[in-house]
């Protein structure tokens, strides 16, 4: 009998009824967290929007300082690799403390940049919200090989409305032949661009100084020669006639 209530009591034991139940479908607050992290994701790329294509093509400057011939920046034509750091498809950053900032139109996020420039300074790339404060994200290393060289960028994720270059150090001669940047960075790169070969632009004798060489010279001749007549007309006149 003893053994009949323990076999009894065993299979009511290990009876389905006695099963914890099932953990059934995660709880509200999980799926809502869940919810939650997709709506922010959703709400990050609306607030940076990330067009395809170099963001800088043909732009022209929001703000610059002592930057002489900046449309080359953009134009998507550098000098040929080794160029002379001056040339006529080269832009020329005059001293130290000059800049040129960009409005990239909308808030959008810098992933890759390309920079081509003289290969023995620093350069530094920064960005900003407001066209105000900037924050640095690449300062561009010097390049060993002489010349116009290219360096490139393509390990950022910096949110910006403004793409500023400035910041250079090193000999004082201080170019650059183009300047890209990209949310989405292109299947080819470095991003392909028109090469062009191209002279050092000669040092500043040009047509202006040697135009004022000639006035000098001209005002010189004159003085000389008005000179000349006060020193000689009165002996002329004092001569007695033969």
């Amino acid at each position: 009998m003893r053994n009949t209530s323990f076999l009894i009591l065993l299979i009511a034991l290990t009876s389905p009824v006695w099963a914890a139940p099932d953990a059934g479908p995660p709880a509200n607050d999980e799926t809502a967290s869940v919810t939650e992290t997709l709506s922010e994701s959703e709400s990050e790329a609306a607030a940076f929007p990330c067009r395809e294509g170099n963001l800088l093509a043909g732009k022209a400057p929001y703000r610059r300082n002592k930057v002489k011939s900046v449309t080359r920046l953009t134009d998507n034509i550098v000098p040929a690799e080794g160029s002379n750091w001056n040339t006529k498809h080269s832009s020329v950053l005059q001293t130290s403390a000059s800049y040129v900032i960009y409005d990239l139109g909308e808030a959008t996020r810098i992933r890759a940049l390309m920079f081509q420039g003289d290969n023995n300074d620093t350069y530094e790339f920064s960005v900003s919200d407001n066209g105000r404060d900037f924050t640095p994200v690449w300062t561009i290393p010097e390049h060993p090989r002489p010349g116009m060289r290219i360096r490139l960028n393509q390990g950022l994720d910096a949110p910006a409305r403004y793409l500023k270059l400035g910041n250079s150090k090193g000999d004082r001669s201080y170019s650059s032949g183009e300047i890209q940047a990209f949310c989405v960075q292109p299947a080819i790169w470095p991003p392909p661009v028109d090469v062009k070969t191209a002279k050092a632009t000669k040092k500043k004798k040009d047509v202006r100084k040697r135009r004022l060489a000639r006035i000098k010279m001209a005002v010189g001749g004159i003085g000389l020669a008005v000179l000349l007549g006060l020193l000689v007309g009165p002996r002329v006149r004092e001569r007695p006639w033969l």
